[in-house]
């Protein structure tokens, strides 16, 4: 006769089912990778913010990324260290790639804005949207011709050389213009920003490296 008092044998247990893996982890980088898209258009408008401030906000957002993956993937813990870089790195890169994609292509509308701010009148026979559109084409063939490609390549080869459109690179602008992050300024401004975009993502990311502590499960599973 089988004695209640001793435990049931180890077969008999229930074995707690594996993961939802590699769906679940999949999900929440994918999630973490749109949520850092969005934040990088919005981090390359305070990208020039004075005195670097805007850096600030690429660790917020990095913050923000990295707490919405670890919500999404905590019950896969512990999950290999090797993901969990890969994954901190790839949602890291899609905000800063973005962001400065961005911050490229609006490259020509920042000009005509300055153009615009800075021309009291405008060329007889203009209008408005006329010279707007002129600056534009100007700014545009400008990065092909000196800085190629063009486009955002050359957005990039201008700024980190130059940053500055001298007084009649563009017809009809008789002053200068410039921004205000340029030159070396502007490349370490680049590189802290990818630095403290990870910072902010692995801050909240790597933590899903770590096993679950037992003890912690069994005081917060305990009634009272």
């Amino acid at each position: 006769m089988m004695d209640a008092s001793r435990p049931p044998a180890l077969e008999t247990l229930p074995v707690a089912a594996p993961p939802a893996w590699p769906g679940r982890w999949l999900g929440a980088l994918a999630a973490g990778m749109v949520l850092s898209a969005a934040f990088g258009v919005l981090l390359s408008y305070v990208a020039f913010l004075m005195a670097l401030l805007g850096l600030f906000f690429y660790v917020l957002f990095g913050l923000i990324v990295g707490a919405v993956v670890y919500r999404i993937a905590h019950r896969l813990r512990p999950i290999g260290r090797g993901r969990v870089y890969l994954g901190t790195a790839l949602c890291a890169m899609s905000s800063w790639g973005v962001s400065l994609f961005w911050e490229g292509a609006s490259f020509p509308e920042i000009v005509a804005r300055q153009a615009i701010e800075k021309t009291p009148l405008l060329p007889e026979g203009l209008t408005k949207a006329q010279f707007r559109d002129r600056i534009l084409e100007s700014t545009a063939a400008i990065l092909r011709r000196d800085y190629p490609p063009g486009g955002v390549p050359g957005y990039f080869r201008w700024i980190a050389s130059s940053g500055r459109l001298e007084k009649g690179a563009i017809t009809d602008v008789p002053v200068p213009i410039s921004l205000s992050q340029r030159g070396w300024v502007w490349v370490v401004r680049v590189v802290l920003s990818l630095v403290f975009t990870a910072f902010g993502v692995g801050s909240q990311t790597l933590a899903l490296a770590r096993p679950v502590a037992v003890e912690a499960e069994a005081e917060a599973a305990a009634p009272g």
